[in-house]
C-alpha cells in the first residue's frame, strides 16, 4: 500500500481545500521514502494523521466504544471555523487516495468522506477504483470494505503517534500489548466465526426440539435481546452523561479562567478575606494590650539594661564587703577574748599581742574598701539579683516575641488589605458566578445520570447473562437429539479447530515477535544499554525483560527514553511480524528520547522502517542536524504554518522550518512493492 494524495477542506485548523502529496519520489536516480512534516505545536500537523485514519475507519477511528451520536458531535466540532469570515462552514470533506496490490494486482483507491451540518449531521461516503465510483456499495458496505482492506488493529500498528508509544511504554499488564497483538492476528476474526458457527449450533439443535421448547427458547432470546438492548442503551446513556459531564467541565473551566483575569480568584473569597481581616484586627488589638502591660512593668529597665547591670555589680560588692565587716568585728570579738584568757595563762602581753596577731593578722589583709552608696539589705538584694537576671532577660525575650508577633500580623493585614482592594465587588462578577453554579447544577444531574445508568447497564447484563444460561441449559437438553446430524458434528468440530488455531497461532506469532524484538532493539538501543530480550506470555501477554544473562530486568527500572525504546521496538517488531506492506506515520516520535536515543532512532530507523515513512515532527525533535542526517532519505517536506490572525494553517511544500532539500532530480513515483494478498 501506498499513501498517494490526501486532499482536506475545512477540517479542524484547515480552511478552504489544501492538497498534499504524500507519494514517495525519486530524488537523483533513487527512492526516498520519508515524507517529512515540520509544524509548531498546535499548527495542525497532527490533523494529517487524525484526517487519514479518519478517512479509512470513521466512527472506529475514535475508538471502540464510541456512540454514533458522539461521532456526529466529533464530526461537527471538527468543521472549520474561521475567525474573519462571516459566513462559517457548514460542511468538511477529505478525500484520500492510495495504491493497494492484491492477487498481485495493483489498484487505486480514492476514499471521498464528507459531512455536512444542517440541524443535524448528515454524512457520505464513496470509494472509488481505478476512477470508477463504486456506486453499488452503501455507506456500511463502504466501511467494511475498507476495515477489510486495511483493518484499523493492523493500522494501529502502523499509523501511531506518541500516546501510542507511551502507551506500550508504561503498560505493565499487557493488556495493550495483547490488544495489538490480537488484531494483529486477526483473532477478531476467528472469534466472530466461532460465535456465527455458535449461532448455527444453537439454530440447528433448537430446530430439532418439540414445538414448546422451541418457544421457550424463542421467549427466552426475545427477553435476553430486549435486556442486551437496555445494556447497550444504558451504556450508550452513561457515555453521553460522561460526555455531558465532560463538555461542562470545559465550560466551567473557560468561565474560571474568565473570572480570574478579571479578579474573580479574590472576588470569590471577598467575604472570606474580610473576615480574616476582622479577626487578624482582633488578635492585633491583643497584642497591642499585652506589650502595653509589658512597658507598664518591668520592661522600661531593659531599656538601661548596661545601667542596671553596673549597679547591681556595684550591690554584690557593698553586700560582699558589708559581709567581711560583719566577719570581722564578730572575729575580733572572740580574738579579744582569746587574747585577755592568753594574757591570764603566759602573763605576758606582748608575747600574746604578736602571737595573735601572727595568726589572724593575715586573714583581714585582702578585703578591699568599698564605699558604701546603697547599703540594702540581703532581701533587698536577693530582690534586685532576681530582677536582673531573670526577669529582665524574660521580659525581654516575651517583648522580642510580642513584637515578631504584631509584625506578622500586619504583614497579613497589609496583604489581606491588598488583596481586598484588587478585588472587584462581587456584584460585577454575577453573571459569570451564576453561570457556574448553573454549570455545577448540570454537572451534579448528569452525574447523576451516568450513575443510575450505570447501574441499569449492570442490572440488564445480568439479567442477560442469566437469560443466557437459561437458553444454554435448555439447548444441552437436547443437543443429543441433534448430534448424529453431519453438519452439526462438522461445525461443533470447526469451533472446536478454531479455539485450537487461535491458540498455536498466537504461541508461533509470539515466538517471532520475541525474534523480530531482539533484532529491532538491538538497532535502536545505544552501546551502553541493557542487551535486551523479551519473553511473552501467549496467553496474558505479560511482557518479561531479560538481560544478556537470562536475568528479569525490571522494566520500572528502566529510563524513560528505554522504554520509549522499548515500545518502538515493540511496534516495529509487530509491523514486521503482521508480514503487511503498509506505509508507516509517525507523529512527534522523539518526544521523551535522549539525545544518543534520538540519534539512533534517526539513523537506524526512520530510513527503513517501511517503503513510506511519513513523520510529523516539531522543529525541538527533528532539528537542523536530524534534518541533515535524514536528508539522504527525505523525499519532500511540508511546513505546517499556522497563522493566528485568521485561525487556519496551511501545508507549505518545499520547506522546513527554513531548510530545504538539495536541489536534485524529482519526480512522482508509485512505489514498487510486493503484492499484499488481501
Amino acid at each position: 500500500m501506498i499513501l498517494e494524495e490526501l486532499k482536506i477542506c475545512d477540517f479542524r485548523v484547515i480552511n478552504g481545500i489544501e492538497t498534499v502529496d504524500l507519494a514517495p519520489r525519486i530524488r537523483n536516480g533513487r527512492k526516498r521514502p520519508i515524507i517529512l512534516f515540520g509544524g509548531l505545536n498546535g499548527a495542525g500537523k497532527t490533523t494529517t494523521l487524525t484526517a487519514i485514519r479518519l478517512a479509512l475507519y470513521g466512527r472506529h477511528s475514535l475508538g471502540g466504544n464510541v456512540s454514533n451520536k458522539e461521532y456526529h458531535e466529533y464530526l461537527k466540532e471538527s468543521i472549520h471555523k474561521s475567525r474573519n469570515s462571516l459566513v462559517q462552514a457548514n460542511s468538511s470533506r477529505i478525500h484520500l487516495t492510495f495504491s493497494y496490490a492484491t492477487r498481485g494486482e495493483v489498484s487505486r483507491y480514492t476514499i471521498k468522506r464528507e459531512w455536512t451540518v444542517s440541524g443535524k449531521v448528515n454524512e457520505t461516503l464513496r470509494i472509488e477504483k481505478d476512477g470508477k465510483d463504486l456506486k453499488e456499495l452503501s455507506y456500511e458496505q463502504c466501511q467494511g470494505f475498507l476495515n477489510e482492506l486495511v483493518p484499523i488493529g493492523v493500522s494501529d500498528l502502523f499509523f501511531f503517534d506518541g500516546e501510542k508509544i507511551a502507551e506500550l511504554a508504561e503498560d505493565n499488564t499487557g493488556k495493550a500489548l495483547g490488544t495489538a497483538i490480537r488484531k494483529l492476528l486477526g483473532l477478531d476474526v476467528i472469534n466472530r466465526m466461532r460465535d456465527d458457527l455458535g449461532i448455527y449450533l444453537r439454530e440447528k439443535n433448537t430446530s430439532a426440539m418439540p414445538e414448546e421448547h422451541q418457544q421457550l427458547i424463542a421467549a427466552l432470546k426475545d427477553d435476553y435481546d430486549v435486556a442486551f438492548a437496555r445494556y447497550k442503551e444504558a451504556l450508550d446513556k452513561q457515555s453521553e452523561a460522561v460526555r455531558q459531564i465532560e463538555l461542562i467541565d470545559t465550560e466551567i473551566k473557560r468561565s474560571e479562567t474568565y473570572i480570574t483575569s478579571k479578579g474573580g480568584e479574590w472576588a470569590k473569597s471577598r467575604t472570606q478575606e474580610q473576615e480574616r481581616i476582622d479577626q487578624l484586627v482582633v488578635e492585633k488589638r491583643a497584642l497591642e494590650g499585652q506589650l502595653r502591660e509589658c512597658m507598664a512593668a518591668e520592661f522600661p529597665l531593659v531599656l538601661t539594661m548596661n545601667k542596671v547591670e553596673g549597679l547591681l555589680k556595684q550591690l554584690e560588692k557593698e553586700q560582699d564587703f558589708k559581709k567581711q565587716q560583719l566577719l570581722k568585728v564578730s572575729l575580733n570579738k572572740k580574738i579579744n577574748v582569746l587574747k585577755e584568757s592568753l594574757e591570764k595563762s603566759l602573763q605576758n602581753k606582748q608575747l600574746v599581742e604578736q602571737a595573735v596577731t601572727d595568726a589572724f593578722g593575715e586573714m583581714f589583709k585582702d578585703i578591699k574598701e568599698t564605699n558604701i552608696i546603697h547599703d540594702c539589705s540581703e532581701r533587698q538584694f536577693s530582690r534586685i539579683n532576681h530582677l536582673v537576671k531573670e526577669v529582665l532577660p524574660a521580659s525581654r525575650n516575651h517583648m522580642l516575641e510580642l513584637g515578631q508577633n504584631l509584625a506578622d500580623i500586619q504583614s497579613q493585614l497589609d496583604n489581606a488589605s491588598k488583596n481586598l482592594e484588587r478585588a472587584p465587588d462581587e456584584a460585577f462578577l454575577k453573571d459569570e458566578l451564576e453561570e457556574i453554579r448553573g454549570f455545577n447544577k448540570k454537572r451534579g444531574e448528569q452525574e447523576g445520570i451516568a450513575a443510575v445508568a450505570k447501574e441499569e447497564a449492570r442490572k440488564s447484563l445480568r439479567e442477560a447473562m442469566d437469560l443466557m444460561r437459561q437458553m444454554q441449559k435448555k439447548e444441552s437438553e437436547f443437543s443429543s437429539n441433534f448430534s448424529s446430524n453431519r453438519a452439526y458434528q462438522m461445525a461443533k468440530r470447526s469451533r472446536e479447530l478454531l479455539n485450537d488455531f487461535a491458540g498455536k497461532t498466537t504461541v508461533n506469532k509470539v515466538k517471532q515477535l520475541e525474534s523480530e524484538f531482539v533484532k529491532s532493539f538491538k538497532k535502536l538501543a545505544r552501546k551502553d544499554d541493557i542487551s535486551m530480550q523479551a519473553k511473552i506470555d501467549p496467553k496474558t501477554f505479560d511482557v518479561l525483560l531479560l538481560n544478556k544473562n537470562g536475568d528479569e530486568i525490571n522494566k520500572q527500572q528502566l529510563s524513560a527514553g528505554e522504554k520509549q525504546i522499548f515500545a518502538i521496538a515493540i511496534l516495529e517488531a509487530l509491523a514486521r511480524t503482521s508480514g503487511r506492506k503498509l506505509p508507516i506515520i509517525i507523529d512527534t516520535p522523539l518526544g521523551r528520547l535522549d539525545s544518543k536515543h534520538r540519534t539512533k532512532l534517526v539513523e537506524n530507523y526512520f530510513p527503513t522502517a517501511s517503503h513510506q515513512v511519513v513523520i510529523l515532527s516539531t522543529d525541538t525533535e527533528i532539528d537542523k542536524e536530524y534534518f541533515k542526517t535524514l536528508s539522504p532519505n527525505i523525499s519532500h517536506v511540508y511546513e505546517v504554518e499556522y497563522f493566528p490572525e485568521e485561525g487556519n494553517s496551511e501545508y507549505l511544500e518545499k520547506n522546513y522550518f527554513g531548510q530545504r532539500l538539495a536541489d536534485e532530480e524529482v519526480k512522482n513515483v508509485v512505489e514498487e512493492f510486493t503484492p499484499d494478498v488481501a
